[in-house]
C-alpha cells in the first residue's frame, strides 16, 4: 500500500485533532490479531507545499487481559483511501467517519465502560473488596483489594488495586491492577452487612 502524500478533499488542518469513527486495515500489528481496527480515534495529518495530504489515525486501544493497558496505535491511511473520509453532520459524536474495509461501521462500545446502573462512582470508589482473580501472568490471587471508580461520560470505569505476594525475593509488594470489563460488572456484589469488606469480586 502507498502511504505517501495524496489529494484529499479535506486539508490537514481540517483533519488534525478531530475525532473519527473508523474501520481500517492494520498491517504488521501484533496487537490486533484480526488485522482490522475498529473504534474511535483521532486524526493526525500533515500537508505539503502542493496541498497534498498524508493522514493517520491514532487509536487508544485497550489490550486484552485483566489489566486492560491502554496502547496508542497509529494507523496510516493509504493514498487511495483518503477520499473515503466522510464528514459527519454537526452534533455527531465523531467529526468524521472512515471505512476502508467494507461491512457495517458499528457504533463503538468500549469494553471497559460500565452501563451497570446498580452502583454510582461514590458507592464504589476507595472501598475494599474480597477478590478472587487471575492475573495476566496466570497467578491466582485470593485476598482483598481496593475498588477505584471514575466517571466516563454516561458510563463509569472500575478497576481493583491489589497487592499480590512479592516474587523478587526481597519481600516487597507492588500494587497490581485489575481493570474490570463491563461484561463482568455483575460479578461485583455487595457483601452482607457486618462483613469485613464492603464488596466481593470473583472472576473464577
Amino acid at each position: 500500500m502507498n502511504y505517501d502524500f495524496a489529494k484529499c478533499k479535506y486539508t490537514a488542518a481540517e483533519l488534525k485533532g478531530k475525532k473519527v469513527h473508523a474501520r481500517v486495515t492494520v498491517e504488521n500489528s501484533g496487537i490486533v490479531d484480526s488485522g482490522i481496527m475498529e473504534g474511535e480515534g483521532t486524526f493526525d495529518a500533515i500537508q505539503n507545499d502542493q496541498g497534498f495530504v498524508r493522514a493517520r489515525i491514532i487509536f487508544n486501544y485497550i489490550e486484552n487481559g485483566p489489566n486492560g493497558r491502554h496502547v496508542a496505535i497509529a494507523v496510516s491511511i493509504p493514498c487511495d483511501c483518503l477520499d473515503k473520509i466522510t464528514k459527519n453532520p454537526a452534533g455527531s459524536k465523531y467529526d468524521f467517519s472512515l471505512n476502508t474495509v467494507g461491512g457495517e461501521l458499528k457504533p463503538f462500545v468500549d469494553p471497559f465502560d460500565w452501563a451497570d446502573k446498580r452502583f454510582r462512582v461514590e458507592d464504589l470508589n476507595e472501598k475494599r473488596a474480597d477478590i478472587f482473580i487471575k492475573s495476566e501472568d496466570g497467578r491466582i490471587y485470593d485476598g482483598w483489594g481496593i475498588v477505584q471508580a471514575i466517571p466516563n461520560g454516561e458510563f463509569i470505569r472500575v478497576r481493583i488495586v491489589y497487592f499480590p505476594p512479592a516474587t523478587d525475593g526481597k519481600g516487597k509488594m507492588a500494587a497490581a491492577y485489575y481493570q474490570v470489563p463491563s461484561n463482568k460488572s455483575n460479578k461485583l456484589v455487595k457483601n452482607p452487612e457486618g462483613s469485613k469488606n464492603l464488596f466481593s469480586f470473583k472472576d473464577l
